[in-house]
């Protein structure tokens, strides 16, 4: 992964979801489906919880209420993708085309496979979809360095990297005195620098 791929990994976990990293979307046995990858599949719970940095004050809301996702009472499931340098509308529609969002929807499992083409269809054309009964809210996400150009682009909801960046911080931040003697256990070097940032920046004779 890259650096926005790993702040985007955290940042869903952090927020409560199991995300799957680089989806491969196999090409199809007639030819009809190209090859590539889904940048992140992830799926949440509404009853996540954690004791240490898993508490619903712990979790970005703010953004979830906004794109109108009740993920403290519906399971969620999230279509992302990670751009941290230059990309184009192709680029954005080969990403969120209906062949791969039927793929992501497939792994993900909320309903059988027969019935998800609908769903796949409805997301295509829509940014978010409530499917079935409970529902299930799925939706489609940009990560990015800058917000693209609206002309003509598929619908999705748009995240800034930098806010997914200063809300990990933030949250390491919150639990610096928790998480100090547990650095070295985080699975990524990037997360461990954070931390360590961020206890230096508190404390300075706390580099060692």
């Amino acid at each position: 992964m890259n650096f926005g791929e790993t702040l985007t990994y955290w940042y869903l976990r952090l927020n409560g979801f199991f995300p799957l990293a680089n989806f491969v979307v196999h090409r199809g046995e007639q030819g009809n489906r190209p090859g590539g990858d889904v940048d992140f599949v992830a799926i949440r719970f509404p009853y996540a919880f954690e004791e240490i940095g898993g508490r619903e004050e712990d979790w970005d809301l703010e953004v979830f209420q906004h794109w109108e996702m009740p993920i403290r009472e519906a399971i969620a499931g999230l279509i992302v993708e990670v751009k941290t340098g230059h990309f184009d509308r192709n680029d954005l529609l080969t990403s969120f085309s209906e062949i791969r969002i039927s793929y992501a929807l497939s792994r993900m499992g909320f309903g059988p496979h027969q019935e998800l083409g609908q769903v796949a269809s409805e997301l295509a054309n829509a940014p978010l979809v409530r499917y079935g009964d409970p529902s299930i809210f799925i939706a489609k996400v940009l990560i990015s360095v800058r917000q693209p150009a609206a002309k003509d682009l598929p619908p999705f909801f748009h995240l800034p990297l930098e806010h997914v960046s200063m809300f990990i911080e933030n949250r390491m931040e919150k639990y610096i005195d928790r998480k100090r003697g547990e650095r070295i256990y985080f699975p990524s070097d990037l997360l461990q620098y954070v931390i360590w940032r961020r206890e230096v920046s508190g404390n300075p004779h706390a580099a060692s």
